[in-house]
């Protein structure tokens, strides 16, 4: 919110009273400014009430659903939340599971030996590419190339049981110089 936002009703509020302020010794006009700014009043109170309102439902758990599509939820909190992010998850489709980056990396690095960068560099391109994978749907395609023995093909087996998935794997040592095979 910018500052103009955040000051307008102090600087609304400091206005009335200073106009009030002058107008004090005369009853009349004091009667008539109120009589002028009694709607923006009643509209201001309106506000507080129903946020008051949608305070104590949100507290109290029994908010219907269309307040929060009124009132933004803030998105970091939103973002941060994994039991929410979970729940919501879940809601949406019971076939989704949750990718956790971190953990991957982790799982990825404690079996395959000595790729560590690898294991870090793919946990992390499939955190950039989604939080939420759906099943019986791809996750990504990936290149693993590198000098015969590097541990590429494990690599790949290890991601798809660390994700669940099916591996589609494509060996292409077969049409590699001099290793023409008639398979």
């Amino acid at each position: 919110m910018s500052f103009i936002a955040k000051i307008t009703p102090y600087l609304f509020a400091i206005i009335c009273l200073v106009m009030l302020w002058k107008m004090l010794p005369d009853f009349n006009t004091v009667a008539m400014f109120i009589y002028y700014v009694r709607w923006y009043l009643v509209m201001i109170l309106i506000l507080v009430l129903l946020l008051i309102v949608a305070i104590w439902l949100h507290w109290h758990e029994m908010a219907p659903d269309f307040i929060y599509r009124i009132i933004p939820m803030d998105v970091l909190d939103r973002l941060s939340n994994l039991q929410v992010i979970e729940e919501a998850a879940s809601q949406a489709d019971k076939e989704a599971i949750i990718i956790d980056s971190a953990r991957l990396n982790q799982d990825l690095q404690a079996k395959v030996i000595g790729q560590a960068q690898v294991c870090s560099d793919l946990s992390a391109q499939l955190r950039r590419r989604l939080a939420m994978m759906q099943r019986n749907k791809p996750v990504g395609v990936f290149l693993f190339a590198g000098p015969p023995g590097t541990g590429k093909t494990y690599l790949a087996k290890v991601l798809a049981k660390l994700l669940e998935r099916k591996l589609l794997h494509f060996d292409m040592t077969q049409y590699a110089a001099g290793a023409f095979s008639a398979s």
